[in-house]
This record gives structure tokens, C-alpha cells and sequence, in this order.
């Protein structure tokens, strides 16, 4: 019984959808909503939540002398960070610990026309640098404005 449920939550763990969000799309997987049980979380009753931080973000952008470096902690999905690159004008780091989420993060990052860090094809589009690194490391390497 215990080996069927597993491999009843691996198959279902699989399955994806898309969702937008503020002019973003993120591939999401079916389980989203269990943190414990996927890679990928994405609580949708949050948007208003990153919608106040991505207004807070781009007040602070707009009175700053230069661009801003700014950490999407626990990036999940990404879609924090994607937000703040297409609408904001500052330099994003998403960050996760999980390699599969960071994998994921940058899937998004390609569907929604933002260049990663490190990929050959550069366009003029943003680019996000995308860490697969514990965030307490992270921040003890590097300054982060936001």
C-alpha cells in the first residue's frame, strides 16, 4: 500500500499547469499547494502579498541613485523575482535550495523572455541569476539592497 501511494505521488507530482500572474507565467506543479510534498510551492491566496512587495520594490527602485540588487530568498516558482525584473528595473538573484526548484525557476525565467546567467543566447531582455545555494550562505556572500 505504501509503495502505491508513492508512486501515485510521484506520477502526480509530475503533472504541471501554467498560471499568470501581473504578466508573468510560471509552470506550477500539481501539488503546489503541499510544501512538504513538492519542490515547486506557489500559494495563489499570496498574490496580493507579492503584490505589495512588487509596489513597495518599485517605489524603492524608483528613489534609488542605481539599480538595485535585489534576493528572491526562496524562490520556489520564481515568480517573485520574474515580477520584479519585467516591472522594476533592478537586478534579481533567485535563490533556492533545492535543484530542482532553481531548474524550474530557470525554465520560467526562459518562458517569460528573461535571459539567465551563465546562458549563451543574451538578448537584451533581463537577466536573472539563478542560485541553487542554502539563503543563510548566500547572504553571508553577498549584499543584497533589497
Amino acid at each position: 500500500m505504501a509503495k502505491q501511494a508513492s508512486q501515485q505521488s510521484t506520477s502526480e507530482e509530475t503533472l504541471e499547469r501554467t498560471v499568470s500572474e501581473n504578466g508573468i507565467k510560471v509552470t506550477i506543479k500539481s501539488n503546489h499547494l503541499s510544501p512538504g510534498k513538492t519542490n515547486s510551492f506557489f500559494n495563489p491566496k499570496m498574490r496580493q502579498n507579492r503584490e505589495l512587495v512588487l509596489c513597495s520594490l518599485a517605489t524603492f527602485a524608483g528613489e534609488s541613485d542605481g539599480p538595485l540588487e535585489c534576493l528572491d530568498a526562496f524562490g520556489a516558482t520564481g515568480i517573485m523575482g520574474l515580477q520584479w525584473a519585467k516591472h522594476c528595473n533592478v537586478r534579481v538573484v533567485i535563490s533556492d535550495i533545492n535543484e530542482e526548484s532553481t531548474n524550474l525557476i530557470k525554465h520560467n525565467c526562459r518562458e517569460n523572455k528573461m535571459n539567465v546567467k551563465g546562458d549563451d543566447d543574451v538578448s537584451e531582455n533581463p537577466c536573472i541569476e539563478v542560485v541553487t545555494c542554502d539563503v543563510n550562505v548566500l547572504m553571508h556572500q553577498r549584499a543584497f539592497d533589497f
